[in-house]
């Protein structure tokens, strides 16, 4: 294994994990749920893609990080143990309301992100709803953004992109605060400014970061009503099954970053070859065009020979 040495520093991150759990009666406590969290992210990767090489340094990052983030809670906290309210107040009605209002605003306003950099990068909107084009768009994306001159950023999507994350750590907690169902929708629909991301420019952090704040606001509503517990069998069964979504949804889009740029590669109809040519980006097309002119000697000398 490449990362053994890493690898085998990722036994201190959970020593420590454990140890501020034991220290603190609780999981949802900054200091042990910080450290949990990166025993998680910062150790199963090393396991599920041990080709992935991971420096020594980046595992004592996390260690020390995790220390400092500890010992920041233990002072905030004046002292190790949890504190709990005896009687936390409940939410009115108003500001339930307003909740919900603002999540669904974020998701508006985080979409809206999402369109304006489509429409910014000369992508149809209707193109969006088919599957092999959304491929190539996704794939021409990836390749444009790390050309030699990248496109200008357009202020507007920028604008609009922290909504794409204020959207789930509001949605987290109005998950726990809201017991009907509409709410319930409305709360996990916060992921979809995030994913809207992850498709259009294949990336992946995207998502990540919007779990970590779903996943923070969750917990931290939860604590509020003295709900501690964290590995409960709904809880592990939910895992399991977004763990499942997540690694085919993550499978796709790294299929669609190594797409081919030629579109007779996804046996469309020739005759929307040239429709396609109106959302490549242009260095795209010049890189197509000159693959082409490249072959046309290869091509005549191959038929000379052919002829001899």
């Amino acid at each position: 294994m490449a990362n053994y040495e890493a690898l085998t520093l990722g036994v201190v991150l959970i020593a420590w994990a454990w140890l501020m759990r034991s220290l603190s009666g609780t999981w949802l406590h900054p200091a042990a749920f910080f450290a949990l969290w990166w025993c998680f992210a910062g150790i199963l990767p090393l396991i599920l893609a041990p080709g992935e090489p991971v420096g020594v340094h980046a595992m004592l990052w996390l260690i020390v990080a995790s220390m400092a983030v500890s010992a920041g809670a233990v002072v905030g906290n004046v002292g190790v143990r949890t504190r709990l309210a005896a009687a936390p107040s409940a939410a009115t009605d108003r500001e339930l309301l307003m909740l919900g209002l603002v999540v669904g605003a974020s998701v508006i306003l985080g979409m809206t992100s999402n369109i304006v950099f489509a429409i910014g990068s000369n992508v149809a909107l209707g193109d969006l709803l088919d599957i092999q084009k959304l491929v190539i768009v996704s794939n021409q994306l990836y390749v444009q953004r790390y050309d030699e001159i990248p496109p200008a950023p357009q202020l507007l999507s920028q604008a609009l992109l922290p909504f794409v994350f204020l959207a789930p750590a509001l949605g987290g907690i109005l998950f726990v605060l809201r017991r009907e169902t509409r709410w319930k929708l409305v709360a996990l629909s916060a992921f979809l400014p995030a994913v809207a991301v992850t498709v259009l420019q294949t990336t992946k952090a995207a998502v990540l970061f919007a779990i970590v704040f779903w996943m923070s606001g969750y917990f931290a509503a939860r604590l509020r009503f003295r709900k501690l517990a964290v590995f409960t069998r709904s809880h592990l069964l939910v895992a399991t099954g977004m763990g499942g979504v997540l690694a085919v949804f993550f499978f796709a889009v790294s299929l669609a970053r190594m797409a081919s740029t030629d579109a007779s590669s996804f046996c469309l109809p020739k005759d929307t070859d040239a429709r396609l040519g109106k959302f490549l980006p242009e260095s795209a097309q010049d890189r197509r065009r000159e693959d082409e002119v490249a072959d046309e000697p290869r091509l005549e000398n191959e038929n000379v020979s052919h002829r001899r």
